[in-house]
């Protein structure tokens, strides 16, 4: 795919540093169709899910350099591997920009289990680059120059998208920000996501592995939850989609089993983690059983089952999208 900067540094950067802030939301995928196209904008999925408020936090200090130089730090730590970040970085501004980009990344989330990390972690970037240029570029523009890093990069097909309208929400039309369509849903403010990370998963591998099954359930499913388009349904639909597709190892299945045990009646599964839908009036109750010890109330918030040693996240829905 052919690398286009669509910035030029030189004119925009007044001074030697500029700083930008920003945040996207996780995003679960409860099911999906996959959609290909020899454009990348187009390519992109259909399907339901859910933006998380645990999500990426981006801060970016932008100088000029006599050189091009990135450094990338996830939690505090050096991040090698960060190609979908330097995707963005070119497509700003071109592979030999005379500029030094420190990026520095926060979230609860794990990557490559499922969450959207990947596709937060792009658009958070490209929203805090922007910002920090002054902001000469239209919001939906920054989100496709995210959707095409991911594409790029076979990390994600449609999460930016969903991630640019955040909350409850439904992708109708596949492709980038500027093509596609997306339909945010009832909020489901009274609802809390419950979460384990249970193994790491590749998404490119999983397309590769399940293409065909993939957009035969995802059909299904899309048709199904368009009559009752409800957070229960999502779930429930997500479940039997994830299990047609997926084997479900001992690992997973005894994740599942302790969802259950806890009480949470609806559980369902993704890639490579578990995760359930619970009232927020049951948050004490489910808290309880998880945990023994006091624990701090503020969400998002990681903590681990008290026999088990088993990392839980609680999170609100994200009540908007990347900011």
């Amino acid at each position: 795919m052919e690398t286009q900067a669509y910035l030029q540094n030189e004119s925009l950067l007044s001074s030697n540093i500029h700083f930008g802030e920003a945040y996207a939301p996780g995003h679960i995928t409860g099911f999906f169709t996959i959609h290909l196209s020899e454009d990348p904008i187009f390519t992109g999925s259909k399907g339901a899910g859910i933006c998380l408020e645990a999500g990426v936090n981006t801060r970016v200090t932008i100088r000029k350099s006599d050189k091009a130089e990135f450094t990338m730090l996830w939690n505090g730590m050096p991040l090698s591997n960060s190609k979908v970040s330097m995707s963005v970085l070119r497509r700003f501004f071109g592979p030999n920009a005379k500029l030094s980009v420190v990026a520095e990344q926060r979230s609860l989330l794990p990557l490559n289990y499922g969450y959207g990390v990947s596709g937060a972690s792009a658009l958070s970037l490209a929203l805090a680059l922007n910002k920090a240029l002054g902001s000469p570029m239209p919001r939906d523009k920054v989100g496709e120059i995210a959707h095409l890093a991911e594409v790029e990069n076979l990390t994600g097909l449609g999460d930016v998208s969903a991630q640019m309208v955040g909350g409850f929400e439904i992708r109708l039309v596949p492709g980038a920000p500027t093509v596609g369509r997306v339909q945010r849903l009832h909020n489901g403010e009274e609802f809390l996501i419950i979460t384990t990370p249970v193994k790491p998963i590749s998404t490119n591998k999983m397309i590769s592995d399940h293409f065909a099954k993939i957009n035969e359930q995802g059909e299904l499913a899309m048709s199904y939850f368009m009559k009752s388009p409800t957070m229960e349904s999502l779930i429930n639909l997500s479940r039997v989609f994830w299990e047609k597709i997926w084997s479900i190892d001992m690992e997973m299945a005894k994740v599942l089993k302790k969802y259950e045990s806890l009480g949470i009646k609806l559980v369902s599964l993704k890639k490579g983690l578990v995760y359930g839908l619970i009232h927020e009036d049951d948050f004490d109750k489910i808290l309880g059983g998880v945990s023994k010890e006091p624990t701090r109330r503020d969400l998002p918030l990681l903590i681990h089952e008290a026999s088990s040693g088993l990392p839980i996240i609680i999170t609100k829905i994200s009540s908007g999208g990347a900011q």
